[in-house]
């Protein structure tokens, strides 16, 4: 895929200019507050308020009982406090975003399934060992993927050591996010982070086993390094948003794919607004300048862009 881009006009307001700056807080402050704010302050009205009542019950408990009153009152008023206490939500464990918390609604077609839409034949495992649990975060939700070394050895090396060697958490930008076909990423955020990955060189090709056959043979949830040539890989790969016709090139080979409804779900909310590369008409941003620049040209230009946020390995997480 070809890596020639120019940068997307007028994309988004200029942060440091201060006439631009001043009418969006404007409008921000004139906006409705978000679903998930109301929650969130209608939770703290609630547990302000059972807080009081809890310290009025256990003052009164102090009170009565210093004074002598009949056991049972006393013992009625310290079961209460206890089930308040217990019954008062903890945010960090009880509570959870709703849905609506995410910027954009779904940007894929909601009928599409969480996984292939015409499952077609995958490579057999060869023995034991040979899918890594990689699960990374993303500014729309957390993803699960299963990694394949007998897919693609190179390539899911490659990935394997990106993610060790915490790559994601300079903030990857899903850069070429094309409604209906791909969401090209693996640009690091930090232009020396970059630059360190581009010392490391190419990778070779893997053997192409996806079937010639099949016309959309690249899957829904399918992961696979771009390229630009014979031995070209490096960093940059894609998720598939549906099946379609790619994998006819020997760089375009599968290492993994997308696992379970949540991944899918997060992946379909991925914006598309900015589209393809400008070679395809797209106003996707400049790769050159994303590499000179990182989140400084990015935050700047394209402020509704998502991101791969961090990527781990789920150590002796069992694939199903």
């Amino acid at each position: 895929m070809s890596r020639d881009m120019r940068s997307r006009k007028n994309a988004g307001a200029d942060a440091n200019d201060p006439e631009s700056t001043g009418a969006e807080v404007a409008d921000a402050e004139d906006e409705p507050a978000r679903p998930w704010m109301r929650f969130a302050r209608q939770w703290r009205i609630v547990a302000m308020s059972c807080a009081a009542l809890v310290t009025l019950l256990m003052a009164g408990h102090v009170v009565l009982v210093s004074r002598k009153v009949p056991e049972k009152v006393a013992v009625m008023i310290t079961r209460t406090t206890q089930r308040l206490q217990s019954s008062m939500p903890i945010p960090s464990q009880t509570t959870t975003r709703p849905a609506e918390w995410r910027r954009h609604p779904v940007q894929q077609d909601a009928s599409l399934p969480p996984g292939p839409e015409h499952p077609g034949q995958e490579p057999q495992v060869t023995q034991v060992g040979n899918t890594t649990v990689v699960r990374c975060t993303t500014t729309t939700g957390p993803i699960k993927i299963h990694v394949h070394t007998y897919w693609a050895p190179h390539g899911a090396e490659r990935f394997l050591d990106m993610v060790r060697g915490d790559f994601f958490s300079s903030k990857v930008a899903l850069f070429r996010s094309v409604r209906g076909f791909i969401c090209q990423t693996g640009v690091a955020g930090d232009p020396v982070v970059h630059q360190a990955w581009q010392q490391k060189g190419t990778i070779l090709d893997d053997v192409q086993w996806l079937d010639k056959l099949d016309d959309l043979r690249m899957k829904r949830g399918y992961l696979s390094f771009a390229g630009g040539g014979r031995d070209s890989r490096n960093s940059e790969f894609f998720f598939t948003y549906r099946d379609i016709d790619l994998g006819t090139s020997p760089w375009e080979v599968p290492f993994g794919t997308l696992v379970g409804a949540e991944s899918f779900e997060a992946m379909d909310h991925w914006y598309t607004g900015y589209g393809d590369m400008s070679a395809f008409g797209g106003n996707a941003p400049d790769q050159n300048r994303m590499y000179q620049h990182g989140l400084e040209y990015l935050e700047k230009g394209f402020p509704e862009i998502d991101y791969i946020t961090s990527c781990n390995i789920a150590h002796g997480e069992l694939v199903e």
